[in-house]
C-alpha cells in the first residue's frame, strides 16, 4: 500500500543486507525452503505450466516466487506486509516476478492489515485484518 510504514530492520537483517547480495539471499532462502520447508515446493515443477503465468498470494520473502519464476512464464507475487514486500522487491529485481502490495481476497474493498508484535517488533510471519487476532 502506498504510504504504509515499513518497520525498522533488526541488527541481523541489517548485517545480512550489508553482506549478502539480494539475489543470493533470495536463492539461499528458496533452496533452504526446498530442503527443509513445505514439501509442495518440490511439486511445483510438475504442476506449473511453463506457457502460463503463476500467482504467489501472500508471497512473504518469495520462496514460492523464486521457483514459480523458474517454472512459469511469469510470476505475480502479492504481499501486503510492507517490510517483507520490500525484501522481495529487492531480491526479485530483474527476475520474472512482478511484486504487488495488494492483498488478494474473494471481495473487493480496502482494509487495514495489522501485524502482531514479536519481541516488541512487527512480525514478518503473520498478519490479519481482524484486531482480535493480533
Amino acid at each position: 500500500m502506498p504510504g504504509a510504514a515499513i518497520p525498522s530492520s533488526t541488527l541481523e537483517e541489517r548485517i545480512v543486507n550489508a553482506v549478502i547480495p539480494p539475489r543470493l539471499y533470495w536463492r539461499i532462502r528458496a533452496w533452504r525452503g526446498w530442503w527443509t520447508g513445505e514439501r509442495e515446493l518440490r511439486l511445483l515443477k510438475h504442476l506449473v505450466d511453463p506457457a502460463r503465468n503463476a500467482v504467489d498470494a501472500g508471497a512473504n520473502k518469495g520462496v514460492y516466487s523464486y521457483f514459480l519464476a523458474r517454472y512459469a512464464k511469469h510470476c505475480f507475487a502479492y504481499e501486503p506486509n510492507p517490510k517483507v514486500r520490500a525484501i522481495l522487491e529487492r531480491c526479485a529485481r530483474g527476475a520474472k516476478v512482478t511484486v504487488s502490495g495488494a492483498a488478494l481476497s474473494d471481495r473487493a474493498g480496502a482494509a487495514t492489515m495489522m501485524l502482531p508484535l514479536r519481541r516488541g517488533r512487527p512480525s514478518n510471519q503473520t498478519g490479519s485484518l481482524r484486531t482480535d487476532l493480533v
